[in-house]
């Protein structure tokens, strides 16, 4: 056993102490370097993956551990405001602040390696003049305010005994004998409906509960007057230039996955922005090989300024890319530290995108374009512009419920091809279910296999597709599959052989697919499984047409001898669209072509709460051959013509259940097995 035991002084070589390096993660990493400053050599020439690298004004999140830097502001003499010890809670203040104790809304010279996000709203800015104005008079305000409270107080509690059960707010009860000699017999009972009394005494107080509520809104006054005594305090010293209040620090937190926190604090002899230059500098800096990011964002508060220092010439292999301020000047002062500048985002995020950044190249490159608590853009205009088939819209401006429809007759028009999405985020239920009705309605005029593609493509609007009735011109269902208007949908069975020679009747079957369901060894099964709701039986196979299977062995031993036991079979999808484009698929033969049939009609037809309009619509089966019709079950479908193969008044009473008007007569009637009993028949 101790033989299996490593020797504990025996030291790691450079190189395996690198590939031991490259499984731990990024912050693990950091802290190890620190403690043990021997391996920050071998550690710097490791690539570091980083999965999650987000920039904020407070800091910066790496993976999921928070770097934070803030100003710690200390009275000297006296208790700190609530401000100020709030702020030493979340980390200090984020940006610089003055001796006084405001804050710097302004940037110290940049360099290299800094990028510049987003400076300063200047309407934001204060006027120190004004602000003192303003808070002189605030002071006044509130000293007036907590006298009347403390004076209301001794009031009460020497007032007798008979007002201490006095409305709350006195004008809600005061009816003088005046107002009631003019209440008519109607109104008078009114006025003492046991209601309206029993509310009249849940708005008196005893006196206790009054005493109580002033005492909070005494405590609430005080406490607001010594804030602004404080705050104008600090207005005067900054205005004659007298010596500030405060002691200040520089504070460091870092609060890990498990929640611990490690906190740290400095002199405050540099600026928040040359705190975070030096601590980003020293996990990332000196790193020759290039560090993989799979997701970077520097995000800005809205009116705030964000200045990102990285260590000069390094160099991130970035995924996804998401930022604040204007789009395409971040992305051009980004590109210097991008191993590839000129590779396409994955993902790129925006808060700030404007029409104009539709015309950046790497905008319209990126995969999925995703605009973030973005207000001022207009996103029909925007998605127009931008080439981008995948856009995502959340938080920000909503969309009026008409903007939806506009958007989906320009997504149709030029980017309605597979693969396109926009994925919209909608607050509230009725708002959602609003804009997908006027989604459904621009749909009404789109062609039917437009709807479908469309549908298959999209599936988040599946839900308006099927909520739109279907205008269809031309549906005829066969053997073969059906046609929707021009667009042919086939099923057939298509048989492999397992190696070597292959039997014509096998090779010419699997050009189209073969019609029929067939047993292992490749003979037709000319029945019909068990039937289910929604189906409409047409005709039987003709049972004189059956195969004598020992004649067709003995006819075909030749062929079947070495192969009858060697086939797999699969099914066969084939969609032919009108332009002469095919869609094929192929699927494992593991349920019958009529369960696969009624699966397409149903993906295609099912669920829909509208009736579907058909112009014409037939069931043809060749002369011998048997027919069942897969529909949906409880489908409703208004039909103007009506043809069909099989026994004519059977058919018609089969089909009745579905038909919205069963009792109007078909505009035109056709049959191929029309038969003398059937001209008494009333549809007929």
């Amino acid at each position: 056993m101790l033989a299996a035991i490593p020797d504990m002084d025996r030291r790691l070589s450079y190189g395996s102490l690198k590939c031991v390096l490259q499984k731990f993660k990024a912050n693990f990493r950091f802290r190890l370097a620190e403690r043990l400053p021997e391996i920050r050599c071998a550690e710097k020439a490791v690539p570091l993956y980083i999965d999650k690298f987000t920039f904020a004004e407070e800091g910066f999140k790496l993976n999921n551990t928070e770097y934070q830097l803030g100003v710690i502001c200390q009275v000297r003499d006296g208790p700190a405001q609530k401000t100020f010890i709030g702020q030493a809670q979340y980390g200090g203040h984020p940006r610089d602040i003055d001796r006084f104790g405001y804050e710097i809304r302004s940037f110290t010279e940049l360099t290299p390696g800094d990028i510049f996000v987003q400076d300063y709203n200047p309407q934001m800015d204060a006027d120190d003049d004004l602000e003192f104005e303003t808070t002189e008079e605030s002071l006044l305000i509130q000293q007036n305010r907590l006298i009347a409270l403390e004076k209301e107080k001794i009031e009460l509690e020497h007032a007798p005994e008979e007002v201490e059960n006095i409305p709350e707010n006195p004008m809600e009860l005061d009816l003088s004998e005046e107002d009631l000699i003019g209440i008519e017999p109607e109104e008078e009972d009114d006025l003492m409906d046991p209601d309206q009394v029993e509310r009249g005494r849940d708005q008196v107080l005893s006196r206790k509960e009054q005493l109580e509520k002033i005492n909070i809104s005494i405590i609430y006054a005080k406490t607001l007057l010594a804030y602004i005594e404080f705050d104008l305090e600090r207005n005067r010293r900054k205005r004659d230039n007298l010596p500030s209040l405060f002691d200040f620090f520089i504070q460091f937190t870092k609060t890990s996955p498990d929640g611990t926190v490690y906190i740290e604090r400095f002199n405050y002899d540099k600026s928040l922005m040359a705190a975070r230059k030096y601590l980003i500098c020293k996990l990332l800096g000196n790193r020759k090989p290039v560090m993989k990011i799979k997701s970077l964002g520097f995000w800005a508060r809205p009116g705030g300024g964000l200045v990102i220092s990285l260590p000069e010439g390094i160099k991130l292999d970035v995924q996804n890319f998401g930022t604040s301020g204007n789009l395409s000047d971040v992305l051009e002062r980004v590109e210097p530290v991008l191993e590839y500048p000129n590779r396409p985002f994955n993902l790129l995020t925006s808060d700030s995108l404007r029409l104009e950044d539709a015309q950046n190249p790497k905008v319209q490159n990126a995969e999925v374009l995703v605009l973030s608590d973005n207000w001022d853009v207009d996103y029909i205009a925007l998605c127009r512009e931008v080439q981008n088939k995948n856009i995502v819209i959340f938080l920000g401006q909503e969309m009026q419920p008409l903007e939806y429809g506009l958007l989906v007759e320009d997504l149709i028009e030029t980017k309605g091809t597979v693969g396109t999405f926009y994925e919209i985020t909608q607050t509230g239920e009725d708002k959602t279910k609003e804009a997908m009705r006027f989604i459904a309605a621009h749909f009404e005029n789109v062609v039917m296999r437009e709807r479908f593609r469309l549908a298959e493509g999209l599936p988040k609007i599946q839900w308006a597709d099927k909520a739109v009735p279907l205008f269809i011109s031309k549906l005829t269902i066969c053997e073969e599959g059906h046609k929707l208007n021009d667009t042919d949908y086939r099923l057939g069975v298509i048989c492999h052989t397992c190696n070597g020679y292959a039997p014509k009747t096998i090779i010419c079957g699997n050009q189209y697919g073969h019609l029929r369901d067939i047993d292992r060894f490749r003979f037709e099964k000319r029945l019909f499984p068990e039937f289910t709701p929604g189906d409409i039986f047409v005709q039987d196979f003709n049972p004189q047409r059956g195969v004598d299977d020992d004649l067709e062995l003995a006819i075909t031993e030749a062929s079947f001898m070495m192969e009858h036991d060697r086939l797999t079979a699969l099914e066969k999808f084939t969609k032919v669209f009108s332009d002469g484009t095919v869609h094929i698929e192929r699927f494992n033969y593991d349920k019958s072509l009529m369960e696969a049939w009624r699966y397409l009609i149903c993906k295609t037809l099912g669920n829909r709460k509208s009736i579907n309009k058909i112009e014409s619509l037939g069931f043809q089966a060749q002369k011998h051959d048997g027919l069942v019709v897969c529909l949906p079950e409880g489908i409703k479908l208004n039909v103007r013509n009506f043809a069909t193969s099989g026994n004519l008044s059977e058919v018609l009473q089969r089909v009745e259940p579905m038909l919205e008007s069963p009792n109007r007569p078909f505009g035109r009637l056709t049959s191929d097995g029309l038969r003398l009993e059937d001209a008494h028949n009333p549809k007929v």
